[in-house]
């Protein structure tokens, strides 16, 4: 199994930032390996709301169909799927900081009877994943998350620093 777990801090409340990732239709804003996600169940977001992300890994397109199996408002966000080859998970915790939100990325992938040797590729490859998926994912939130009405702000300003 591939494990990788980011910490980010991202200057939104923690209400907005749980609501924007837990609509993963923004996942291309923050993730260049997700080119589309589509929203499959009608309704709000919440338990149970399936997603099909359709992205792009070393030049071959994949299709990974998640669900939302943990949402617990503000704090905690579980989302697992699973195609023929991969079971994967990602468990996403929310804290509110005053400031702004601490968000902690806990993502695991395996393949289904993978070997030793395949499954220490499968780390090395889900490292650079993951590494590409977070590194623009507080900007995006900071950007993309709706501000309090208070604080509306216009998608050109630069994200607040807090």
């Amino acid at each position: 199994m591939a494990r990788t777990r980011s910490t980010l801090h991202a200057c939104v409340r923690v209400e907005q930032t749980f609501d924007f990732m837990s609509d993963l239709r923004h996942a291309p804003l923050w993730d260049p390996q997700a080119s589309s996600v589509e929203k499959l169940t009608p309704g709000p977001v919440g338990l149970g709301t399936r997603f099909l992300m359709v992205g792009s890994f070393l030049g071959r397109e994949f299709h990974m169909p998640y669900e939302i199996v943990g949402y617990e408002r503000p704090g905690r966000l579980v989302i697992e799927g699973a195609t023929r080859l991969l079971r994967y998970r990602d468990e996403i915790s929310f804290v509110d900081e005053g400031t702004g939100t601490r968000v902690v990325y806990d993502a695991a992938m395996e393949l289904r009877a993978a070997p030793r040797l395949v499954d220490r590729a499968l780390q090395l490859a889900w490292n650079r994943v993951a590494s590409v998926a977070t590194r623009g994912m507080a900007r995006a939130i900071e950007v993309h998350a709706p501000a309090p009405p208070s604080s509306r702000r216009g998608l050109a300003d630069p994200p607040r620093r807090c």
